[in-house]
């Protein structure tokens, strides 16, 4: 079943260009409408309940979320927003973002589709997303 890039509930934008249409999603969102807040994520995902939940939420809803995680001496959050390009109905590019307190932007860029037009599964985008959180995320914002 194809990703769909539109979500009504939660899209805060949407860009025609020629060739493709890019969606965003982030947490303006929670503050314009009375849509629930999402249900915290703690850092790591672990269990496979958590994660398959977590994987839905980012890869086929695109709602936003807030990481939580625990480092010595205090608890720390961050909210993840995300950008989906699509091409017709189907989204094919994805973008996850969060913002420093300083007010810098780090993301990534994933591929939600493979090189024969494939979906790529929910799991092997959040081990994607994973790497890039542990790798790039958390030294900056512990920083």
């Amino acid at each position: 079943m194809p990703r769909r890039p539109y979500q009504i509930r939660t899209c805060v934008a949407k860009e025609d260009y020629e060739y493709t249409t890019m969606y965003f999603y982030n947490h303006d969102i929670f503050l314009q409408t009375n849509i629930s807040r999402p249900t915290p994520i703690s850092w790591p995902f672990e269990d496979a309940e958590s994660r398959e939940k977590v994987a839905r939420e980012i890869f086929v809803d695109f709602f936003p979320q807030v990481i939580s995680y625990k480092v010595p001496d205090q608890e720390l959050s961050c909210e993840l927003s995300y950008q989906v390009e699509a091409s017709s109905e189907v989204a094919e590019v994805m973008t996850i973002y969060t913002v420093t307190k300083e007010g810098n932007p780090i993301s990534t860029r994933i591929q939600m589709r493979d090189k024969d037009g494939n979906e790529i599964s929910n799991e092997k985008l959040l081990e994607q997303m994973e790497e890039w959180f542990e790798l790039n995320v958390l030294a900056k914002l512990l920083h």
